[in-house]
């Protein structure tokens, strides 16, 4: 309506201020009059309330359905000037008092509106409307606010509400409120507001026109624009004419013959019985209805406050004097028990150690025998060890993925994962080293980019981190080591058996995860090693000697590069057949060990 009448937001408000003000020009009236939904703008109350003033968000409300109730511009001063001392001084004293009681007197005799904000979004609203004279009024208004800076602290003090509420309400606050409602003439005196009593008295009589006193929302609307947006037009949007012509008579078909097939079956008569339900009570306009609530004022109670200065001085009295105490009695005992407290500590200190020795001893004893119980079972679903993770989650370790450990079995991934966040744990890394999932980096160098964009993880910001060590299924028979060292740029794809093509697949690699850092870019606006240019590289390594131990190695691999961090690791371990078995089974009791306590079973 605004561009067919070649009428701009900004001009419009100034006009309206204008009018509001007693101070419109002319007889004739030829504005349109725009009134914003209020159930929408209740919603973004709701959202605004609820981030800045969590503590008295039922009585920020309050005041805004009285803003919203207001009918001239006079009454909106007195509201939001009582509400700038509210919630604006940063003491406690007689106008704080005063202008709550306004406050509470004001939303008791306020009027009552409908309003249902239940089914509704919050809206984004222009909120930047350049300086025009409204938001120089309420700027003044709340300057001008008689604030209290002596007495009791004040628990309403939130001076952003009211900063926020300036910036994205009350621009147009004569577009959500009552200021242009009803009989226009009651703004004014002149022969012009005469005019429009007139218009108004005349146009209220007629049957066929709507002509609201308040600020109710007509459902009826709302619910044609629903159905608009998501049946007729398939919640789609058009760029071209046509498309939309053909959208709209497809869906205009469908509708017609559904209501065809309707008035059919009502003509029939079915035996029915209607079953009756019990009628549920709505609340409606809560905060636009006078109050019921007891919203009595709050002060911060200062006897608590004093009580708990007062043993905070007595309690640091006491540990002064004891501090004093323990010198003087140390003075004096100390050339009596040097002697004594050195063969004291020694004694101790032997008998610690011992202690020590036979509790670990008895905790590996018993992780042994549970182990070999365990490996002698059938494989089941149940948890038999949670490990702490890198993140917020822990690990389960099934029975099944235990059994993977035995002798001559393919490890699983679940339990490969298991053991690199244990590593980093054990050595404080976890702020230092990511450890990605193996799904995600498998998905990374072998998928397609529709699915690497399912594991963008979005939720991750790898500019905290330095390195990433992960794995990956290669044709889902076999494990390669996956190492990232984002600090000098490069890329490690190792391959437990001997593979000449080590230092291709590495640089294929980087490539991989240089494109995957730019889908992070393109998805999710995250740029975070989006620069960097990884280059691939290789590294020795002992190599695999049988047919199922890639994943035991990929653990020593790991564990090797985590423990030299950030230098690159001289590994040199085994592996035999002899010695992957013995790796098997301490890496099984290890994962045992490492398990939390038994109530997070």
């Amino acid at each position: 309506m605004m561009s067919c009448r070649r009428t701009g937001l900004e001009d419009l408000l100034q006009k309206y201020f204008l009018l509001i003000t007693g101070q419109h020009p002319t007889e004739t009236f030829d504005l349109p009059i725009l009134h914003r939904c209020l159930s929408h703008i209740m919603k973004n109350a709701k959202a605004l309330c609820k981030k800045q003033i969590p503590k008295h968000y039922t009585l920020a409300m309050h005041i805004f359905g009285l803003l919203a109730c207001c009918s001239s511009l006079k009454e909106m001063d007195e509201v939001l000037s009582s509400s700038t001392v509210l919630f604006c001084s940063p003491c406690s004293g007689a106008n704080v008092a005063k202008h709550y009681n306004n406050l509470h007197l004001l939303m008791q005799q306020r009027g009552t509106l409908e309003l249902d904000d239940k089914n509704v979004a919050a809206e984004e609203y222009k909120h930047d409307v350049g300086n025009i004279p409204i938001m120089e009024h309420f700027r003044t208004t709340i300057n001008s606010a008689p604030l209290d800076l002596d007495g009791d602290p004040n628990i309403y003090y939130t001076p952003e509400f009211i900063g926020s509420l300036a910036k994205y309400f009350l621009p147009h606050a004569v577009l959500w409120s009552g200021l242009m409602l009803g009989d226009l003439g009651r703004h004014g005196t002149s022969p012009a507001y005469q005019n429009l009593s007139k218009v108004y008295s005349k146009v209220k009589q007629s049957k066929e026109q709507n002509f609201t006193e308040d600020n109710r929302t007509q459902g009826i609307m709302e619910k044609s624009q629903w159905d608009l947006k998501q049946i007729r037009l398939q919640r789609k949007r058009f760029s071209r004419l046509d498309d939309f012509v053909r959208i709209y008579q497809k869906m205009h078909d469908a509708l017609l013959l559904e209501y065809g097939d309707m008035e059919r079956c009502r003509k029939k008569s079915f035996p029915v019985e209607e079953e009756v339900w019990r009628k549920k009570k709505k609340v409606k306009g809560l905060y636009v209805s006078p109050l019921l609530l007891d919203l009595s004022l709050k002060k911060e109670d200062t006897k608590e406050r004093t009580t708990q200065r007062t043993n905070d001085d007595s309690s640091q009295a006491t540990c002064n004097f004891r501090e004093h105490q323990q010198d003087d009695t140390k003075e004096r005992s100390t050339q009596r028990t040097d002697d004594d407290s050195s063969r004291a500590t020694f004694d101790f200190t032997e008998h610690q150690q011992d202690d020590t020795k036979d509790c670990t001893t008895q905790r590996t004893n018993d992780a042994a025998s549970r182990l070999s119980a365990l490996w002698k079972q059938k494989d089941t679903v149940v948890v038999v060890s949670v490990v702490p993770s890198q993140f917020r989650k822990d690990l389960l370790v099934r029975h099944t993925d235990l059994l993977s450990l035995r002798p001559h079995n393919w490890l699983t991934g679940e339990v490969i994962e298991c053991f690199l966040h244990h590593t980093v744990n054990q050595l404080h890394l976890e702020k230092t080293i990511y450890v990605m999932n193996f799904y995600s980096a498998t998905a990374v160098l072998y998928a397609d980019r529709t699915t690497v964009r399912k594991h963008s993880l979005s939720e991750v910001n790898f500019a905290n981190y330095k390195a990433i060590v992960s794995f990956v299924s290669f044709e889902k028979t076999h494990w390669k080591f996956l190492y990232i060292n984002a600090t000098e740029n490069i890329v490690y794809l190792l391959d437990p058996l001997s593979n000449p093509a080590e230092e291709a697949d590495s640089k294929a690699a980087a490539q991989k995860f240089r494109e995957y850092f730019k889908i992070r870019t393109i998805c999710h606006l995250m740029r975070e090693w989006a620069d960097i240019k990884f280059e691939g590289a290789v590294m020795d390594h002992p190599l695999q000697q049988d047919g199922s131990s890639c994943g035991v190695i990929v653990i020593k691999m790991a564990k090797a590069v985590i423990e030299a961090f950030p230098k690159l690791p001289k590994m040199e371990f085994g592996t035999t057949l002899k010695e992957m078995a013995q790796e098997r089974t301490a890496l099984a009791l290890e994962i045992l060990q490492a398990s939390d306590s038994v109530r997070q079973l």
